[in-house]
């Protein structure tokens, strides 16, 4: 298969694991709120988000450290595009 297309593809992989990941914890965060158990569904939602993760990370990367760091960025974006779909009005930011 062409480089190129490794790299494509390990950055599509890091977006979407981040957007497991961060959209998980997100919701994670949103059902401790009214659970009976919130600290069970947090680790939980822990193990499986890592889990997922991790995982993904490993197929990814196919003995290559340079498609992990790909992979990496892509979560980066994923996390950074999901803070600003998720950032209520309400919310007070306390320095930067």
């Amino acid at each position: 298969m062409n480089e190129t297309l490794h790299v494509l593809l390990a950055f599509i992989t890091g977006v979407a694991l981040g957007g497991v990941f961060f959209m998980g914890l997100w919701l994670t965060v949103k059902k401790m709120v009214v659970s009976k158990t919130p600290a069970m569904l947090m680790i939980v939602s822990f193990i499986l988000r890592t889990g997922i993760t991790l995982v993904g990370f490993y197929y990814v990367s196919f003995n290559n450290p340079a498609l992990s760091i790909i992979c990496l960025f892509g979560f980066i974006l994923a996390r950074i595009i999901i803070k600003r779909f998720t950032k209520s009005k309400n919310n007070i930011q306390y320095g930067a």
